[in-house]
């Protein structure tokens, strides 16, 4: 370093004519070689700590803390379900073009089977969140819920329930399942529907739908059908249903009528010989569930 820097004081001076600038000249360059030698030591310590000191966690500095994040993280099925609550991956999305048997294949994981004790019908799952599970039904079947009431999953799994609220203006209840009475690898499996009213908003007499019910087993009853009427007075029910052509079997009440897209637009509450169906509206378990 001293030969250098009186070689570069020579070279200044024979240049400039100047000692001063020859000395300001090698005080520059030691300077830069400082500078150089601390960050080849900074380097070689970083990949010393690397090799030897394998990190498990990356620090970052926000607002004066420390944050600690892994590096490596495992997930377990509670991890994957609280996941799917937050980032909305428990919802039944449709499909982009109409096709009744695939739509029918994503739906049933949203579909349910109740046993009263004394009756048995169906349900869909309506809402989930990481705590509890809401399911609507009919009216005229959750009025002997009781104790001995089961509800059965499309993945096989069976458990009890809490009545949540039995509706005084529609043929509708609510059923709460709470989530740790389910382990989270079934959890996983299931699907809520989606609670939006604008793929209803949108029927028109003579599009295609069809209805999923449990009166052979969780989900196992499919029938397509037809709108007749998106609105339409049914005295029976004393209020406006979403009418329909097509058939509907006993034990299917309180399953899902969803388009031929997926999208959830009704339950089923009724049927006739005459292959005729009666649905509660999306918008009427809506207005239900917001009261």
């Amino acid at each position: 370093m001293k030969y250098v820097c009186t070689y570069l004081r020579k070279q200044c001076f024979l240049k400039h004519r100047n000692k001063g600038h020859g000395k300001w000249c090698s005080i520059n360059f030691m300077f830069i070689n400082l500078m150089f030698i601390n960050l080849m030591f900074i380097s070689i310590m970083c990949m010393c700590l690397a090799v030897f000191c394998p990190g498990d966690f990356l620090t970052a500095h926000a607002a004066g803390e420390k944050l600690r994040r892994p590096l490596i993280q495992t997930t377990t099925f509670q991890d994957q379900y609280e996941g799917m609550v937050c980032y909305g991956g428990t919802v039944l999305h449709a499909l982009e073009a109409a096709d009744v048997t695939l739509a029918y294949e994503n739906v049933k994981a949203g579909i349910v089977q109740i046993n009263t004790g004394n009756l048995y019908g169906s349900g869909v799952i309506w809402e989930m969140d990481e705590k509890e599970i809401v399911i609507i039904s009919n009216k005229h079947l959750l009025e002997d819920w009781g104790e001995d009431g089961s509800i059965t999953f499309w993945n096989g799994r069976t458990c009890g329930g809490k009545l949540l609220k039995i509706s005084q203006k529609y043929d509708l209840g609510f059923l709460k399942v709470e989530v740790k009475d389910i382990s989270y690898e079934e959890l996983i499996s299931l699907k809520e529907v989606k609670r939006e009213d604008k793929p209803y908003r949108r029927l028109k007499a003579g599009d295609t739908i069809f209805t999923v019910g449990s009166a052979d087993g969780t989900g196992a009853n499919m029938y397509e059908a037809t709108v007749a009427s998106p609105s339409w007075y049914i005295e029976e029910f004393d209020s406006y249903m979403l009418y329909g052509f097509g058939f509907a079997k006993p034990g299917m009440s309180g399953g899902g009528t969803f388009d031929a897209y997926g999208n959830f637009v009704g339950m089923l509450s009724g049927g006739t010989g005459g292959d005729e169906t009666a649905s509660l509206p999306i918008t009427s378990i809506l207005e239900e569930y917001g009261e």
